[in-house]
């Protein structure tokens, strides 16, 4: 993701147990509350619907990122405490189209 020449994103997503998985979905910190991740996050989704428009999508991330996916339709299908490190739990979430 490019804004003014600038790198400030990135995300794909492959296929992995009969479902596609988001992976690897940053934004700059300076990119943050911008707007930036949401485009990233639907970009990714249309894509998604468009090439596998029967598989559920997933991720993993952590608790401190799993509120944003929340908004946008995802739940919660399991936690895993201090998977990442101490203090930094796993988060499998799926997304459930409204």
């Amino acid at each position: 993701m490019i804004h003014n020449n600038e790198v400030i994103g990135c995300g794909g997503f492959c296929l992995k147990d009969n479902m596609v998985r988001l992976v690897d979905g940053m934004i700059t910190k300076t990119h943050h509350k911008t707007g930036a991740g949401a485009f990233l996050l639907a970009s990714r989704l249309e894509k998604i619907k468009f090439k596998y428009p029967k598989l559920k999508v997933g991720i993993n991330t952590s608790q401190h990122t799993a509120g944003f996916f929340e908004r946008y339709g995802f739940v919660m299908t399991k936690k895993v405490k201090n998977f990442y490190a101490l203090g930094i739990d796993k988060v499998s979430m799926e997304y459930v189209p409204s």
